[in-house]
């Protein structure tokens, strides 16, 4: 059985990923807003987090043969611990589904995220190349992940072999390396378009500021990345892998909760809503793009972000709650 470490960084990291993502739904609700697509990702993200603290859960009362000693591993075949071996061999089949769930959930927070960032850079010239680019990107990635999974040891029954001692491939070193360097490509890349456009625009430097941090907590979970390949690749610490996985699902989910909670909170204030005052002629397919002015050698785009993209994609969007956020840009 694990130790108390384990138990306390599944269970917390895990049911606060999944607090949330709770809270990002029913704000949601609370503003009379119908679910988005980053919304849904988000439920398929909290099903694959439950079924992972749920299979996690088993996984630390049975243990796995990673784990096991020579001589605890004889003593399992002498044919009088014949329970302790079904629970260690059942915990060692666990550990496959609990490395696909972890990916699972990592890449559905991501595609959360991307929901965000098409919404960003909706309407610019390069938004179906970059949305392709994406989408590449994290396919392959995904593919890779849960190929590497079920490949490190070959054959497949060595994952739950007793004896002889299967070695290093239940370690899982290479799957490490590959998922964690997908995680860690497609975080960069998912920062780089809302840095990017942040850092091209005229804007006060406290809100700048305030807009990059919101964007940056992905940084936190590029760093954990680091670290669980560095700390990870060589362990049988059953401790050390519960610890940085679940690490990393609630960095995941803080990184694809957090810019729309924050804006869903922000709605509360009178002057940032313009349901009330939305011209419903100037929508376009459900998003509202008022045109810009030129003023000089400047011009000033205002930019509508659309925070209640329902199934509807009529005028009556335009009752929904909407945030705008000026920028002030430098004429090409």
């Amino acid at each position: 059985m694990a130790d108390i470490q384990s138990w306390v960084s599944l269970w917390v990291c895990l049911v606060l990923a999944l607090v949330l993502i709770a809270i990002r739904l029913i704000l949601r609700r609370f503003r009379g807003q119908a679910f988005t697509r980053g919304d849904s990702w988000c439920m398929v993200t909290a099903g694959f987090i439950l079924a992972r603290l749920i299979s996690n859960h088993i996984l630390l009362l049975y243990g796995s043969t990673r784990t096991l000693s020579a001589a605890r591993r004889l003593e399992l075949l002498d044919g009088e611990h014949d329970d302790e071996l079904f629970k260690v061999v059942t915990g060692s089949k666990l550990i496959l589904c609990t490395r696909s769930l972890l990916i699972c959930c990592l890449w559905s927070a991501k595609m959360a995220v991307l929901d965000l960032l098409s919404r960003l850079i909706m309407k610019l010239p390069f938004e179906r190349k970059v949305l392709y680019a994406f989408w590449a990107a994290l396919l392959l990635t995904f593919i890779a992940s849960i190929v590497t999974v079920f490949t490190t040891c070959t054959p497949f029954q060595r994952f739950w072999q007793i004896h002889p001692n299967p070695g290093d491939c239940t370690i899982g070193s290479m799957w490490i390396y590959t998922y964690e360097i997908g995680n860690i490509v497609t975080d960069v890349l998912l920062m780089a378009v809302p840095f990017s456009l942040i850092l091209s625009v005229k804007i006060a430097i406290m809100q700048r500021l305030r807009i990059l941090l919101l964007f940056s907590i992905g940084m936190f979970l590029i760093s954990i990345s680091i670290v669980r390949i560095i700390r990870g690749r060589d362990s049988r610490s059953q401790a050390g892998h519960t610890l940085w996985a679940s690490l990393e699902v609630l960095f995941a989910s803080i990184v694809a909760v957090t810019p729309t909670t924050y804006a869903l909170a922000q709605n509360s204030r009178e002057d940032t809503t313009y349901g009330k005052s939305h011209d419903p002629s100037k929508t376009t397919g459900g998003r509202t793009f008022p045109g810009s002015v030129v003023d000089g050698d400047k011009y000033t785009a205002r930019i509508w972000t659309e925070l209640a993209d329902g199934t509807s994609r009529d005028n009556s969007s335009a009752t929904g709650i909407l945030v705008q956020t000026s920028f002030r840009t430098e004429n090409a």
